[in-house]
């Protein structure tokens, strides 16, 4: 019998100053574009102290700001004392390493993961990140992403986490991290977009790339 999970989601709607907190709406130039982010910083943080950094990538067609309010990141990073940084991904979407031609960033071959590390640098830069804590966590789109990055930064995230995304199918044959990175992955069994036994992603009759199924990836 087949197992089925729903995914229920409540929007978190708190403003930073509502909780003593800052949020850096920046922006840096990663390729030759420049790219938006924002961070929350939680009200506890003194700079004395180093606090773990966790990246969190909306899905394809979302935003950073989506994102924030809809996973409730920054309420969770307030509690426990972390930092939430929300990338922005070129035409609301990233490259993580499908090659699909219907998605403009890998269409464009975007430089994500080049973006992803110099966020990473800036945000150490204006804050005292903990380097052995550094997280990348997504959805769909951003979970692909998330396993792209565990590929290619792992020598600077120590864990990623992804829900409704596999490693793309393109990327199993030349991922080789330099270092272990633990992985956290959430799939539904039934999900008609991301299938759970691997092929291809569609949205409607438009081809989304290929993914590995739910248990290469974790065999991986």
């Amino acid at each position: 019998m087949k197992a089925r999970i729903v995914l229920g989601t409540i929007a978190v709607l708190v403003s930073a100053a509502a909780l003593g907190a800052e949020v850096w709406n920046s922006s840096l130039v990663s390729g030759g574009r420049t790219r938006d982010f924002r961070v929350f910083v939680p009200s506890a943080y003194d700079g004395q102290r180093s606090l773990p950094l966790v990246l969190v990538l909306h899905g394809g067609r979302g935003t950073a700001a989506q994102i924030e309010n809809h996973t409730g990141f920054s309420l969770l990073a307030e509690t426990e004392g972390f930092l939430a940084a929300y990338p922005q991904g070129v035409d609301k979407q990233w490259n993580d390493g499908r090659e699909a031609r219907t998605i403009k960033p890998q269409q464009l071959d975007i430089d994500d993961v080049g973006f992803i590390s110099a966020l990473i640098d800036a945000v150490s830069k204006r804050y005292a990140v903990d380097g052995d804590r550094i997280y990348a966590a997504g959805i769909s789109n951003g979970g692909f992403m998330s396993q792209r990055l565990a590929c290619a930064l792992s020598g600077r995230l120590a864990a990623v986490a992804s829900v409704a995304a596999t490693m793309p199918a393109p990327l199993l044959g030349e991922c080789r991290p330099a270092s272990k990175v633990s992985v956290l992955i959430m799939n539904g069994t039934d999900d008609p977009l991301v299938p759970y036994q691997g092929g291809p992603v569609h949205i409607g009759r438009i081809a989304r790339g290929q993914a590995s199924s739910t248990d290469e990836t974790i065999k991986f």
